[in-house]
């Protein structure tokens, strides 16, 4: 088909498009988007950013910081025309059955004009955007860029700030080609499977969650919707009317991130102001928030960490006679690391998995190790006076009881089960027995190291024939 040809059926499709939509108001009206009646009185912000978390639980089962910053993002959307920053929310699992779906639609009773989706273009997007002022709610993310779709994704990334939030094409009109701009600075949320495309991901505040438990749920969310959730949305709706009004279109606080510098301030930015808006507790609450994800930040791959979390269960209980409690970082990290069969060993260029990394990966998942130093691994003694740290088996229960089946041995693809790991792969920096830094005087024994054994290719003797130079076997040509 001739280029010409194909300009002919595209701008008989944008007529007929054009001529379907009416006016602006119509195609908006089209769209059926709600905009919440503000609360009659004034609000207490803190107040109602306490009731938005109280409900969210209700509905979903979710980490403890997921609700605050929840919280802070819908009052967030309610602002997005006085922001110059649009920060994404992506609410992200390693599987189906934790609660995503379910999570986005309680976001859409509480944001303005919410707008749900799980397949759109870009050109959808920008042309929505010209003629109304959506939350854009995005389910089955994992699928809406299973495609690798640039455009989608170049789009989306374009409405992070607002300066640079436009897309320019152009237009046939009468005979000649026009340029025009539409907006795509919005509010949006993602819910999916793994993570975005990188550039998004980038750009977007991460809620991870994880199944629940029997009972962990106590509500159900009836059709979508909640009478609680929407009256928290009237209230923010009021708040967002005053807030707008009391700074009449002036520069906005600017609070301070605490060290975090660039995207990532950019991100929290908005939800800290609005935090310290709120007063009480609620700024210490979203500086909380913000740590947690940069130090889960570059660990957001959900298949990854069952991986991860798969492989350590199987250090941890090898056997039904060879488990272990506890088990020195040191020597888990060289048994993550030595596993041929694991990507660990590839990264950071081929230096391997380090404790930095594996630690980024665990923080959320895992119980803390040493709760008073909000650190992972707890320290102990040894018997020449140093320390070493160590993570418990304890640490990673709950975590295997809600991303692991309940099988103890592994399968592997060609049938048999995991082999246990050869102890003491790593020598410990401190060697001997080791005693606990803790009032229990509990001990941990530090196993000897064995040599490594030098080829892991079987014996000679196993192997009864081999190939010749040709390649061939010569019995299997007779």
């Amino acid at each position: 088909m001739r280029v010409t040809t194909l300009d002919t059926e595209r701008d008989a499709y944008s007529r007929a498009l054009d001529s379907a939509e009416g006016t602006p108001e119509e195609a908006e009206s089209n769209l059926a988007l709600v905009y919440p009646e503000p609360w009659p009185e004034p609000v207490d912000l803190g107040a109602a950013l306490d009731d938005c978390v109280r409900h969210l639980r209700r509905f979903v089962y979710m980490p403890e910081e997921a609700g605050p910053t929840i919280a802070l993002w819908a009052a967030m959307s309610h602002i997005i025309d006085a922001l110059d920053i649009a920060p994404r929310l992506a609410i992200q699992a390693a599987e189906k059955g934790c609660g995503k779906t379910t999570l986005l639609e309680a976001i859409a009773c509480l944001t303005p004009a919410p707008l749900l989706v799980s397949s759109i273009t870009a050109a959808a997007i920008y042309r929505v955007l010209d003629v109304a002022s959506p939350t854009l709610l995005f389910d089955e993310a994992d699928q809406l860029f299973a495609n690798g779709d640039g455009a989608l994704v170049g789009i989306l990334n374009s409405g992070h700030r607002r300066p640079a939030a436009y897309r320019v094409v152009t237009e046939k009109v009468d005979d000649v080609f026009v340029p025009r701009r539409f907006p795509t600075f919005a509010a949006m949320c993602f819910a999916g499977i793994g993570v975005l495309p990188p550039t998004l991901q980038d750009r977007s505040i991460v809620v991870w969650l994880t199944k629940a438990r029997r009972g962990e749920v106590p509500d159900h969310l009836e059709n979508g919707t909640s009478p609680d959730l929407e009256v928290c949305s009237r209230k923010l709706a009021r708040w967002a009317r005053d807030f707008i009004a009391k700074y009449d279109g002036g520069p906005l606080p600017r609070p301070e991130t605490g060290g975090v510098e660039n995207r990532d301030a950019d991100n929290f930015r908005p939800l800290i102001m609005i935090a310290e808006e709120a007063g009480g507790d609620w700024p210490s609450l979203a500086v909380g928030c913000m740590r947690e994800a940069m130090a889960r930040k570059g660990a957001e791959d959900p298949s990854e960490l069952i991986r991860l979390l798969s492989d350590i269960r199987r250090l941890f209980d090898p056997g039904a006679h060879s488990s272990c409690d506890r088990m020195p970082a040191s020597t888990l990290l060289a048994a993550l690391n030595n596993d041929e069969e694991a990507p660990w060993a590839d990264m950071n260029g081929g230096n391997g998995l380090s404790s930095g990394g594996l630690a980024r990966r665990l923080r959320g998942v895992i119980t803390l190790g040493d709760p008073r130093a909000n650190k992972l691994t707890k320290n102990m003694k040894t018997e020449d006076g140093g320390t070493t740290r160590f993570y418990a088996r304890e640490q990673f229960e709950e975590a295997w009881s809600r991303f692991l089946p309940t099988e103890h041995v592994l399968s592997q693809p060609g049938g048999g089960t995991v082999p246990p790991v050869p102890p003491g792969i790593l020598i410990p920096e401190k060697g001997g027995t080791g005693q606990a830094i803790d009032k229990n005087e509990e001990f941990w024994p530090v196993p000897p190291v064995p040599p490594v054994p030098p080829n892991m290719e079987p014996p000679r003797e196993h192997i009864p024939e081999r190939l010749d130079p040709n390649g061939t076997l010569p019995d299997l040509l007779t």
